[in-house]
């Protein structure tokens, strides 16, 4: 099997990960019991669908993850709720994907629309899904948007880290030693100035290790570094639907699955 193909399959792949009960909440339960997209059994699946769960099951195994400061519905986002988040946050729907369901807001105003937020404006956006609103991480060596670091992990191993900085509209992937690059197709740059330091990168490595309890599974971990802490972001099961890779790196890639799954 290769890397595209895999990826386009990750439904069916990871709908055979049961979660561990140990690893299930009742905080986890009470959201898919309300929610109208989630289901039982609670599998991979389950928890990769879903940014609230993703940042649930993470807890568990003990990775930071950014501060909550709202869980809900439209209709249980009041103007009271509205008026005590800061001026600096992240609002998300809790099942989307490309960064579509994603507003940020800095300085009370939406960085990546034209329009500012009002309480009528994010009602009508969120629909009837849950969101979140969580805290919108940013360290000094930022401006706009911070730094992603996006693990290409295998069986719990970190075999790539894409490092994107938005402000700079660059992206490359990086083999974990940092020390050679891939440029991706049909993004302009590939200039990237701030890598992890080697404390990050060994938090990054031990993180993503406890995912080997799931045998022969490929992921893709997203993380923020913010003043040399790892803050988990979300998981990335489909990274770019199998575009934007060259052939080159195509190939590193289906190696890496054809190793993993044999």
């Amino acid at each position: 099997m290769n890397f595209k193909t895999y990826i386009k399959n990750w439904g069916k792949n990871f709908k055979n990960y049961r979660i561990d009960p140990q690893f299930i909440t009742d905080d986890m339960l009470q959201h898919i019991g309300n929610c109208k997209i989630c289901r039982e059994p609670i599998t991979l699946y389950t928890i990769c669908q879903d940014k609230y769960l993703s940042q649930l099951f993470v807890q568990q195994l003990h990775w930071m993850t950014p501060k909550l400061y709202f869980n809900g519905t439209r209709n249980t986002f009041t103007k009271e709720i509205y008026d005590t988040l800061p001026s600096n946050y992240v609002m998300k729907k809790t099942h989307g994907h490309s960064g579509k369901g994603c507003l940020a807001i800095t300085n009370n105003k939406i960085i990546n629309t034209f329009r500012r937020p009002s309480l009528r404006y994010f009602k009508n956006w969120c629909g009837q899904q849950y969101i979140i609103c969580e805290e919108y991480l940013l360290d000094k060596s930022t401006t706009n948007y911070p730094i992603d670091y996006k693990c290409y992990v295998f069986n719990g191993i970190i075999k790539y880290i894409c490092i994107i900085q938005k402000d700079k509209k660059s992206a490359s992937l990086y083999t974990i030693d940092l020390k050679r690059k891939y440029k991706y197709n049909r993004v302009k740059s590939n200039t990237v100035d701030i890598f992890p330091s080697p404390q990050s990168l060994e938090r990054l490595k031990k993180y993503c290790s406890s995912l080997s309890i799931f045998k022969n599974l490929f992921v893709r971990v997203d993380f923020y570094i913010i003043n040399n802490e790892v803050i988990f972001g979300e998981f990335t099961p489909n990274p770019n639907n199998g575009y934007l890779y060259s052939n080159k790196m195509l190939s590193l890639l289906d190696i890496e699955i054809k190793n993993m799954t044999n």
